[in-house]
């Protein structure tokens, strides 16, 4: 039932030997002993742990289990199924089908997360070329609507994009108007830019996504700074996935409610829970299988 993991040594293993067979860290093994998922080992006459093949089974399979998601009680069942094997396999089943079901959830999520962020960016981006076209209309530029269209394509760079869609209309403001003229489309391009998107935008994807605004600002500088301008056009979808995979565990799950002050947990069961029901994490470091 445990799945045990090739074995070959019949001496009792050391818990620093253990570890290294499993991948397991110490803390990890004692822990896991503590809340009772691993049986007590046999002691020296020196009160020191030796372990032997049952227990590498066992921990590795936890190991694994842990590592495809699944929470400390969900392990426990499994467990308690495996020490009674006259039972029947439909609850383990079960237990399966309803941790495929929190993985679905979350996948859907993330991908609803992302469909979000680009309506919400096509918004912003229409409404920033929407204003162009009135700006260059009133200050009498040629081809305003060329210009608008222009804005709404740059608009989807982020920083880059909003410099790059004034240049052409300014320009041709300067050749066609003179320096005044052309001074005051750059400022109505600064001002379209700063409202549109320093502050609409950040705090609509901040709501939408239920990412704090503060989280959208951070994300695009750290992004921008890993994988330059394709890391700022994907900033916000991959701090939304981020937030997603820290909520995936009770542990991070606080840095996920920091990032994400909306944040909805999901269950095992693959259902939306307030944050007030979610589980206690475990203490810190205590249920780390790496």
């Amino acid at each position: 039932m445990y799945f045990q993991m090739t074995y070959s040594k019949d001496r009792p293993l050391s818990i620093g030997v253990l570890a290294e067979e499993t991948g397991c860290k110490v803390p990890t093994i004692r822990y896991y002993e503590k809340i009772g998922l691993m049986p007590a080992p046999i002691r020296t006459e020196g009160n020191q742990r030796r372990y032997g093949p049952a227990h590498v089974g066992r921990l590795g399979f936890i190991r694994h289990a842990r590592e495809l998601g699944f929470p400390l009680d969900r392990i426990r069942e499994i467990l308690a199924l495996g020490d009674k094997p006259e039972r029947s396999c439909a609850e383990v089943d079960r237990i399966a089908r309803d941790q495929l079901a929190a993985v679905e959830a979350r996948i859907a999520r993330l991908t609803n997360a992302v469909i979000g962020y680009m309506r919400i960016k096509t918004l912003t981006s229409l409404g920033t070329a929407i204003c162009v076209w009135a700006l260059l209309r009133w200050m009498g530029v040629d081809f305003a609507v060329l210009w608008a269209l222009l804005a709404f394509f740059f608009n989807f760079i982020p920083v880059i994009g909003n410099i790059l869609m004034m240049i052409p209309a300014v320009l041709l403001a300067l050749v066609q108007a003179g320096l005044g003229t052309a001074a005051a489309v750059a400022a109505g391009y600064l001002v379209i830019n700063t409202v549109i998107g320093n502050v609409l935008e950040p705090r609509i994807m901040g709501k939408g996504l239920g990412v704090s605004t503060l989280a959208v600002f951070v994300s695009l500088l750290f992004w921008g700074w890993l994988f330059g301008t394709v890391g700022m056009f994907l900033a916000v979808p991959l701090t939304v996935a981020v937030v997603i995979a820290l909520d995936a565990s009770p542990h991070t799950r606080p840095l996920a409610i920091m990032l994400g002050p909306d944040i909805r947990g999901i269950d095992s069961k693959g259902g939306i829970r307030d944050d007030a029901s979610q589980e206690k994490p475990s203490p810190p470091g205590s249920d780390s299988t790496r």
